[in-house]
């Protein structure tokens, strides 16, 4: 006799939507996808706050920073937790109100090269322990699931197809567009862009580039554009909705991603990808396996390779065609579906040891 499946779930995020990033937006697909998919009654539960009336908008119900008498009664009324990353100021009430629980880690908790101080150091080995204790593991890369062990299930970002796709011709897009779509963070590298674009209009190329997103950096980086003067051909745009992102990729022939932090996915790509963008992404983290073996990888930090491959974007044809090779493909083997039914899997996985205690070990492993 099959198990009951899970009907209540509870989404556990540290910040939601109207925020437009990475962990934000795969809490947003998850819940949609949870409940339009598997007919699931989904709860986001969040630490940020939204404008008035924003949540009305979204097919699920949305708890944005609760009570402790509010989350309570969310993990009471759920029969699985899902923290999309793990948010660990929300576990003291799972403690008090046992359900199983999925984590699926989506940051890294340590920085290569920053130092740690002793609490801290602490704060980060407990955390480690409380997350390998979760019903079920899973990671959104092989890097992140190396980095923190556990033997996690691995599962890749996807995109979301029904916002991304090709709405203007692939070919003839002007090549001197280059399109950034992310956190104006100082992990990013548009700094590193800046200088690049910088060096291409110095030799006499039209460059035009299109940051989409904000963050605590835009006040350096319009700086930093106006001292190197390429404000005009540096359009900042903040947050926008996806169906707008896609426009301004369908505009672009490159999609750029210089990030220099470390990413542990870069679903960005695939987005680009879908719209229909030769993407040039730095060599970091867990952006090559998002890529697949497609675009072009560039030393993160490196404005000479930066401006080099840009160069040749712009310049060389057979370069572009390369660049470009594999795109559809690839973004076609990240699609919303795809995601959404394996971490549905790992959902009734954890709802079955809470059913079947004596699977919960093998639960963990798996």
């Amino acid at each position: 006799m099959h198990p009951e499946p899970p009907r209540r779930v509870a989404i556990f995020v540290h910040r939601f939507l109207p925020e437009t990033g990475g962990i934000e937006v795969t809490a947003d697909v998850l819940a949609r996808g949870f409940q339009d998919r598997h007919g699931a009654e989904v709860l986001v539960v969040t630490r940020n706050e939204a404008p008035a009336d924003f949540d009305a908008d979204l097919p699920y119900r949305v708890l944005r920073a609760p009570s402790h008498r509010e989350l309570l009664a969310a993990v009471r009324g759920a029969d699985v937790v899902f923290h999309n990353n793990a948010l660990m100021q929300f576990y003291w009430a799972q403690l008090l109100c046992p359900r199983p629980w999925v984590v699926t880690m989506r940051a890294v908790l340590r920085v290569p090269g920053h130092r740690i101080s002793a609490p801290r150091e602490l704060v980060l080995k407990v955390k480690e322990r409380l997350i390998r204790r979760a019903t079920v593991l899973a990671a959104n890369s092989r890097m992140m699931a190396e980095e923190i062990g556990g033997d996690p299930v691995v599962v890749h970002n996807s995109y979301r197809d029904q916002v991304f796709f090709v709405t203007e011709p692939v070919q003839g897009r002007d090549r001197h567009r280059l399109a950034f779509v992310g956190r104006l963070s100082a992990d990013k590298g548009i700094d590193v862009l800046l200088d690049a674009v910088a060096r291409l209009q110095g030799e006499g190329m039209p460059v035009h580039v299109d940051l989409i997103g904000s963050g605590d950096e835009e006040p350096e980086l319009r700086a930093r554009a106006a001292e190197l003067g390429v404000t005009e051909a540096v359009h900042f745009h903040g947050n926008v909705p996806g169906e707008q992102v896609n426009e301004l990729l369908n505009r672009a022939a490159v999609m750029v991603l210089p990030s220099t932090g470390l990413e542990t996915f870069g679903t960005v790509v695939l987005e680009a990808q879908a719209a229909g963008c030769a993407v040039a992404a730095s060599d970091i983290g867990g952006i090559p396996e998002a890529l697949g073996g497609t675009g072009v990888l560039v030393p993160p930090g490196d404005t000479d390779a930066w401006v080099r491959v840009l160069r040749s974007l712009i310049l060389d044809d057979a370069a572009f065609a390369r660049a470009h090779a594999g795109r559809q493909e690839n973004a076609d083997a990240h699609r919303t579906e795809a995601m959404v039914d394996r971490y549905w899997e790992l959902v009734v996985q954890a709802h079955a040891c809470a059913q079947r205690p004596r699977r919960c070990a093998e639960g963990r492993r798996r």
